[in-house]
């Protein structure tokens, strides 16, 4: 028995040396292409977009890049639109901001000298409420000699705080002019209230 060996032609030869090896290469990087993140449908679309584009006309060519840069175009300038109205919006809420810190600094002030303004009037009240109590512990007649060289104010002060009989005793001790002349302005304090 003879063995007959049998010749492969250049076509099973090529299918099965060079085109089988190389499907199986190919087959074999676009798993690991596909797993490692890589988009290979779309390269492979962009690929025969790109070919395609060669295959056009010139002016058909620019006509299709056109087209795409002003679809490009309107949703770049409505983004950039959308966010210099944003911008604007934000410089605007930060100004509102500041003039409220502002108008918080100068309230706050307010309250702040207010409460030094009320502190005062108290220990006004406190001293004259004081000074008070010293003339009416002083004698009448010290009294007398002293409220003449008082301002009109203090010397009002001092007598509408005092009682009735008090005063009473210090006009007596006082100089007819003197006495009539801080009647007279007990009449018109008392008056003027």
């Amino acid at each position: 028995m003879e063995e007959s060996k049998k010749e492969y032609g250049w076509m099973q030869w090529f299918i099965f040396v060079i085109l089988i090896p190389l499907a199986f290469t190919i087959a074999l990087i676009a798993v690991i292409l596909s797993v490692a993140g890589y988009d290979i449908g779309g390269s492979v679309m962009q690929l025969a977009g790109k070919s395609e584009e060669t295959k056009m006309d010139v002016p058909e060519k620019s006509t299709g890049q056109t087209n795409l840069q002003k679809s490009d175009a309107a949703p770049n300038k409505d983004l950039t639109d959308e966010i210099s109205k944003q911008k604007q919006e934000i410089k605007a809420m930060e100004n509102d901001v500041l003039l409220k810190d502002k108008k918080i600094a100068s309230l706050t002030k307010e309250v702040e000298d207010l409460k030094i303004q009320i502190e005062e009037a108290k220990n006004s009240k406190t001293a004259q409420k004081d000074i008070s109590k010293l003339y009416e512990e002083m004698s009448a007649g010290k009294a007398a000699e002293i409220l003449p060289l008082l301002s009109e104010k203090d010397a009002k002060t001092i007598l509408s705080s005092m009682k009735d009989e008090q005063i009473t005793g210090i006009l007596e001790k006082m100089t007819p002019e003197n006495a009539a002349l801080y009647t007279e302005m007990m009449a018109s304090f008392e008056g003027g209230e």
